[in-house]
């Protein structure tokens, strides 16, 4: 067994290498303790490999702060990994979360090659793009929800604010989380608008950039370039002016307001 728990102050450990934390006992259990620390494991193969002899029980526990496991996808391979005996034996392996603690394993997933499986207590488990809330749980930190991935609650379980946010950058989260969290749920811009309309040079032009997300939102001009004689409202969007000459003109927009990483689009605008 392996524990790792906060000394002085506030306990952070980032742990690279092909098995980040491997804990194997052929004989019987293994089991890996976090309390109230931080630990980030980056990883080619598995973030955390739990081995155990045929039959025995291989648990990660983490009561309060958080484990970040990344590691490959495959058989044997996986943020997390549960392997029993010397080849495809069973056993029963155990995600154990206290405390609001989070479990992130959205890089490489919880691998089990075991009979019984079993994920539960107080916290949020992220199992690949799945994450799920077990129990009475508060943000301890911002969690940010993206693309492809999801947060839903396990059943008889709650979310709360904490006085943090939770920022939905592209994926979905639970209905029932949203109407708990209220105006903690923030969502990073996603910009709607598709073309702009052409302009006529030594005419007056305006067009409005529009973005669904939490205002208020920032706009900038990521790369390129408007045409000359025509300027970028960073508050409101609008791109207004008059051309002062003709040609077609590439740029790239970005909104944002602070919650993710914003959106980016490349717009074509032409002045006849």
């Amino acid at each position: 067994s392996l524990t790792i728990m906060e000394g002085e102050g506030n306990g952070s450990l980032t742990v690279t290498g092909s098995h980040g934390i491997q804990i194997q006992n052929y004989n019987g259990e293994a089991a890996l303790n976090i309390l109230d620390v931080d630990v980030a494991v980056k990883s080619s193969r598995c973030g955390v490999r739990m081995q155990t002899g045929a039959d025995s029980t291989a648990s990660v526990t983490v009561n309060g702060g958080s484990l970040t496991a990344s590691g490959d996808t495959g058989d044997y391979f996986g943020g997390i990994y549960f392997h029993f005996g010397y080849g495809n034996d069973s056993g029963t392996s155990k995600v154990n979360v206290g405390n609001n603690a989070l479990v992130d394993a959205r890089e490489g997933g919880i691998n089990t090659r075991s009979s019984t499986s079993q994920i539960k207590g107080n916290g949020i488990v992220f199992d690949g793009s799945e994450g799920t809330v077990y129990g009475n749980v508060t943000l301890q930190k911002n969690l940010t929800i993206k693309s492809g991935q999801s947060l839903t609650l396990a059943d008889g379980a709650s979310l709360s604010a904490g006085g943090k946010n939770l920022i939905v950058d592209g994926g979905t989260v639970d209905e029932n989380i949203k109407n708990s969290l209220g105006n903690s749920v923030k969502y990073t811009p996603a910009i709607t608008t598709t073309t702009l309309p052409n302009g006529t040079e030594g005419t007056g032009y305006s067009a409005t950039l529009a973005a669904d997300g939490t205002t208020p939102i920032t706009w900038s001009i990521a790369s390129g370039s408007l045409p000359a004689g025509l300027t970028l409202n960073t508050n409101t969007g609008t791109i207004s002016g008059t051309p002062t000459a003709e040609g077609t003109f590439q740029f790239t927009v970005k909104a944002t307001n602070g919650y993710g990483e914003g959106d980016s689009k490349e717009f074509s605008l032409t002045v006849v």
